[in-house]
């Protein structure tokens, strides 16, 4: 997961090139997307057959675990989601360092439209996420005695 944030890094840092040469580029200040991926969650979590087993409220504690795991993949989307509105802000302030023109406008519609897919793409993976913490939770609570 932490090789896609690393790689959607790469293509906005790439994607910003021709501008250094051609007009400046104003860069994000890091290097990869500070923040976790929203999957990272999952494999965080421990096996759920036989977890919670031995508790009396056993179901009950598996579905707090599945909140809480849906709780932090929301938190990790976020945390992208606002690192990505940076690099959305640091590259059209790049843009802007282009004489006016076509090459500003272009600069300005195609980040636009990357940065507009990439927020999709972590709105997916945080759907993605949210069901594999349910499908966690229901596999928990399977596993608690009658």
């Amino acid at each position: 997961m932490l090789l896609r944030g690393i790689a959607l890094l790469a293509i906005v840092l790439a994607a910003g090139a021709p501008l250094a040469r051609a007009g400046g580029t104003i860069g994000p200040p890091f290097s990869e997307l500070p923040c976790r991926d929203p999957q990272d969650v999952l494999g965080e979590l421990e096996d759920p057959n036989g977890l919670y087993v031995m508790a009396a409220n056993c179901p009950a504690e598996c579905r707090r675990a599945e909140r809480d795991c849906e709780q932090y993949a929301k938190l990790a989307t976020s945390c992208r989601l606002s690192a990505l509105g940076d690099f959305d802000t640091y590259q059209r302030q790049s843009c802007l360092l282009q004489p006016r023109g076509p090459v500003r406008t272009d600069c300005l519609r195609n980040f636009a439209g990357f940065f507009q897919s990439a927020r999709a793409l972590e709105k997916d993976h945080l759907a993605t996420a949210v069901q594999g913490c349910q499908s966690w939770g229901a596999e928990c609570q399977s596993a608690c005695p009658p």
